[in-house]
Order: structure tokens, then sequence, then C-alpha cells
């Protein structure tokens, strides 16, 4: 009878402490489940997992040298429903001079703008990848369109390609 009241203290600390937790099966008990106490494999509660998922689209050496649409990147048939989180620009052949590029939903800047003309600054070499900013309330509208087009607003002042990224979220 006395090992009672010691269990029950002991469970006590422990609760105290904030190492019992409940979980989906039940409370842990102390006596049947102390290596889950020891070792700290308490079950955790479970998160949701995202329905889409991460996906990156890229035109090659788009040529950022004359004024237009330059490149589109196509979305597959399969993704009927998409979020863009981000463009970045990479893999330059020299550096942008001047070079300002859009990304639209329609060819000839029409439909809605994406990424409005940016000055692509700081893709100094081949390895430096440059974020652009989203247009307004992109990032938080869900898409159908495609293909995307980039459109060259500003010609660059000399030869110039690079890789240009949209990274976007199915929904589908």
């Amino acid at each position: 009878m006395r090992a009672f009241p010691a269990v029950l203290l002991g469970w006590l600390a422990l609760a105290t402490l904030g190492v019992i937790a409940s979980h989906s099966q039940g409370i842990v008990n102390p006596t049947t489940d102390a290596s889950r106490l020891i070792t700290g494999t308490v079950p955790q509660a479970r998160l949701p997992v995202p329905t889409g998922s991460n996906t990156i689209f890229q035109a090659k050496t788009v040529n950022l040298a004359a004024t237009g649409d330059a490149a589109t990147i196509a979305i597959p048939a399969s993704i009927t429903r998409y979020q863009i989180i981000g463009i970045s620009v990479t893999n330059c052949s020299a550096t942008p001079v001047l070079a300002q590029a859009a990304l639209y939903t329609g060819a000839g800047a029409t439909g809605t703008n994406l990424v409005a003309a940016t000055v692509i600054t700081g893709a100094t070499g081949p390895t430096v990848v440059v974020a652009l900013t989203l247009a307004g309330t992109v990032g938080l509208t869900m898409l159908t369109a495609t293909p995307l087009y980039i459109n060259v607003v500003v010609a660059n002042a000399t030869a110039l390609t690079c890789d240009i990224g949209i990274r976007l979220q199915d929904w589908t």
C-alpha cells in the first residue's frame, strides 16, 4: 500500500512538469509507458498535410536585350489551380544594365500583371539568384492561366540572357 502514494506523487510531479501529455489514444500511463516518458517519444499531434506541392517552372536563357514577349512558361495541363509563391532570376550571362522584365497571364503584356516591370539588379553572375516582387495581391490569388508570359519592358544595354524561374503551389 505504501507504493501507491509514491507512484501517485511521481505521476503528479511528471504531470506538473508537463512530461505527461494526452494524445489520441488517451492519457500516458507513467507505469506502462515509462520508456516513452524517459526517451521523450510521447506521440505528437498530427499536423495537416498540404494538399498541393511546391514546384518550380523555368524559362532558360531568356533574351533580355530586346523588348516584348521574351519567353513563355507553360503550366502543365495537370495543374488546374495554382498560387504563385515567387519568381527568381539567375544564371545571367552578364551583369544586367537597365533590363526590366514583367510577368503576365496574356501575350503582349495583357491579362493579369503578376510581376510589375522590375529592373533586374544584383544578378552579377551565374550563381547569383535575385528574387522579383510579385504585383499587388498576386501571392494571395488562385490562378488558372497557362502559359505565363515574360515580357521585357526595357531592353538591356548589352547582350544579356538569364534563367527565370517561377515557384508555385499546386492546389489542383
